[in-house]
């Protein structure tokens, strides 16, 4: 299955209902989102994801979810243009203002550094051999 990497930049664009999602996570395992993806059109669905937060501390992966549907196309969140973006599900939302997430330090050990994990663009691949060091580290969180 693959798995790939999403981006949240929480100086480009606030998460208005992140506590919302956060809530509902906790309440119902799950909270229903959709998140762009780039210039990515082969997420699919059933495909793993894991969102990073980059750009202000702490920064690190703060969420995991499922792809909820194929890529499609949609009017892009900030600019009067279409974007790609996939429906999904989070399983594990955090607040990184308010709760230990998984440190952007940690992935720069062992197979996890193999990976490009600073990327600025949603929907980078993450190798099996990374994903599979993730989902290990990231269920001992």
């Amino acid at each position: 299955m693959p798995s790939y990497l999403l981006i949240w930049n929480p100086n480009r664009w606030q998460w208005v209902d992140l506590a919302e999602c956060i809530a509902k996570v906790k309440a119902q395992g799950c909270c229903a989102d959709r998140w762009g993806v780039g210039r990515n059109k082969k997420i699919v669905k059933g495909d793993r994801l894991f969102l990073m937060r980059l750009g202000k501390e702490p920064r690190g992966i703060c969420g995991s979810g499922w792809a909820t549907s194929d890529v499609l196309e949609s009017q892009h969140w900030n600019e009067n243009k279409a974007a790609l973006f996939v429906e999904l599900r989070w399983d594990v939302l955090l607040d990184p203002d308010h709760e230990s997430i998984l440190p952007r330090e940690i992935l720069n050990h062992g197979t996890l550094a193999k990976m490009k994990w600073d990327s600025r663009i949603s929907g980078v691949r993450i190798s099996d051999e990374a994903a599979k060091e993730l989902e290990r580290v990231w269920a001992s969180l």
